[in-house]
């Protein structure tokens, strides 16, 4: 729906979004002709907020931890065992496919806390194998093996699976939440969902 002239606000130079979409031989859902404005003051933000360890520390603090952040595509894991690694900052999580749907875990040993997947995207095993000790996990998490366990008295085989992380998908996106407690997927991301 075009505006009249006088009607219309400051923008850039060229078409507006809603007039191209309006050409289009298939009518868009209304969703799409939608405008409206942000009445806001404007902020300006600090360079060092890019460019500081002491902010970006900040981040990999407060702010990465507790996020739904984008990690791969569905595609990228579609049989059982396929897996991929996403790694924001120090942190390196494990999205896997398993019998019962996408799951995710930190990538880090319960033991010595390596890494049991080292390589960066997309990979396939039967199971995830920490070169240290051998100890070994199922695809879904779970404790496989505890290599020469007469060895590791200390460990609690009940409660010495993998340390979970939060899954959600939307669009064959697959998003992960290092928080357990956080905000669930579909109430984060609300309308988005609906488009």
């Amino acid at each position: 729906m075009a505006r009249p002239a006088d009607k219309i606000e400051p923008r850039s130079a060229g078409i507006s979004y809603q007039d191209l979409i309006a050409t289009d031989a298939v009518p868009p859902p209304e969703t799409l002709t939608l405008e409206g404005r942000l009445d806001t003051d404007l902020t300006t933000v600090p360079v060092s907020r890019y460019t500081t360890k002491e902010f970006h520390d900040l981040e990999m603090k407060r702010l990465w931890p507790r996020v739904w952040q984008m990690a791969c595509r569905e595609e990228e894991i579609p049989k059982v065992g396929d897996h991929y690694v996403y790694e924001i900052g120090s942190f390196s999580i494990l999205v896997v496919r398993t019998a019962s749907g996408i799951k995710a875990h930190h990538n880090v040993c319960r033991h010595r806390g390596r890494k049991l997947c080292e390589h960066p995207g997309p990979g396939h095993a039967p199971s995830f194998i920490c070169p240290f000790h051998g100890f070994s996990w199922n695809v879904d998490g779970s404790l496989r093996n505890v290599t020469s366990e007469w060895d590791f008295p200390h460990i609690d085989k009940d409660n010495f699976d993998l340390t979970p992380v939060n899954v959600g998908s939307w669009g064959g996106w697959v998003f992960i939440n290092m928080d357990m407690d956080a905000q669930p997927f579909e109430d984060f991301y609300g309308d988005l969902l609906k488009h």
